[in-house]
């Protein structure tokens, strides 16, 4: 029996194996090797081995559909593949060395008590003048945020950031744009006491929830006692804390279902992570976990001198110089549902967004396909949101 050339094999190896690590070869290289192989199994088929035929059919070219579904459509023609409506092929083992790790719901919420915070957040009668809610900055349904430059508080008064989604929220190592809050239940005392937000006060709102007979006894059934500043407190973070959008199909692919993700989308995270967006998100909430100055690498603010001072981000909280222009990194968790972007609301597309971090964060030229793909990317990190 005379040998076969090992090339085809090796060009398969290498592209299979790059897949596994996280880098997509080109497409050409995809038709290159599954062509070859098609010639080889045709070699192997006429010398009568039907079993090898099989086994290599499945592996190689049945790993390529799934890895690159139309990237080479006439080359893995010739192999007549069984037709269904969304082939699964699922990884041996979950991708556990990617920078971005799948959301996992906090455990062990008091599923009374998420109900009790829940009717709380969506409560106008905890404001100033009886019409505002947490849920009128934060709609839940809609991404976790309101879909305004800025929010309109008690009155229509403007506030001065950009509402940030609760989606997630508890996944930040700190609350709002400055990271002034440290936990969610610091971060309360903000919108309920501003006269541009809610308007109100602990004693208003603890007055209020003992004089109505329905919350007072959802307070002594599921919380032990009387409304309390710290049952309050207590209530709106369980909620909080149960808003974890699971299930979006990067998450699928991270735990293995090759077809979650489209070629621009595969191609985009590999932009994504070569590029080095990785750097400031990444982790559960890709962001949210550390602190980084807008303008990392090109000066955004152009005018350091006149810039607003909402602009000066951390800064107004420490007074430290090296805080100038530093924001906590927001989730990209569900990105594609939370426009307008940034601080102040400013950037009014995800595309306008990439294009503006790529220049000013990364120091890169901007291209208009790596925009594409990267969004594209981005639109895969949409979850489900809880009822």
């Amino acid at each position: 029996m005379s040998s076969i050339p090992p090339t085809s094999d090796a060009e398969a190896a290498r592209l299979r194996n790059q897949f596994i690590v996280g880098a997509p070869a080109e497409h050409g290289d995809v038709a290159k090797a599954s062509k070859s192989l098609v010639a080889r199994l045709r070699i192997l088929a006429k010398r009568g081995w039907p079993l090898v035929v099989a086994s290599v059919a499945s592996c190689g070219i049945g790993f390529m559909v799934c890895a690159w579904s139309g990237s080479a459509p006439d080359a893995v023609s010739e192999i007549q593949q069984p037709q269904t409506e969304r082939p699964l092929y699922v990884a041996a083992i979950n991708r556990r060395n990617e920078p971005i790790s799948p959301l996992v719901p906090f455990k062990e919420l008091d599923p009374e008590i998420v109900l009790l915070g829940k009717k709380l957040f969506h409560e106008p009668a905890l404001s100033g003048n009886g019409r505002v809610a947490c849920s009128t900055c934060h709609i839940v349904a809609q991404g976790g945020d309101d879909g305004l430059k800025v929010s309109r508080g008690v009155n229509g008064s403007e506030g001065k950031f950009n509402a940030p989604t609760v989606l997630n929220a508890a996944y930040n190592f700190a609350q709002f744009w400055d990271g002034r809050a440290r936990t969610l239940e610091e971060q309360l005392d903000g919108p309920i006491t501003s006269p541009m937000e809610m308007g109100s006060s602990w004693p208003r709102i603890i007055k209020y929830l003992k004089n109505n007979d329905a919350y007072a006894a959802q307070f002594e059934q599921h919380m032990g006692g009387s409304p309390t500043e710290d049952r309050v407190r207590e209530a709106l973070v369980t909620y909080e804390r149960s808003l974890i959008t699971v299930g979006d199909r990067f998450d699928q692919w991270l735990g293995g279902d090759e077809a979650a993700l489209n070629a621009d989308e595969f191609n985009g995270y590999h932009l994504f992570v070569t590029m080095n967006c990785i750097a400031c998100h990444q982790g559960p909430a890709v962001g949210g976990n550390m602190f980084q100055k807008l303008g990392r690498m090109e000066a955004y603010f152009k005018d350091q001198d006149t810039a607003s001072t909402i602009d000066l981000g951390r800064f107004n909280t420490t007074q430290d110089e090296v805080d100038r222009h530093v924001f906590r990194v927001p989730t990209l968790r569900n990105i594609a549902m939370t426009a307008p972007f940034f601080h102040d609301g400013s950037v009014g597309t995800l595309e306008e967004a990439v294009a503006i971090m790529i220049e000013y964060q990364l120091g890169k030229e901007v291209h208009e396909e790596e925009v594409r793909r990267l969004v594209a990317f981005l639109r895969t990190l949409t979850g489900s949101i809880p009822d």
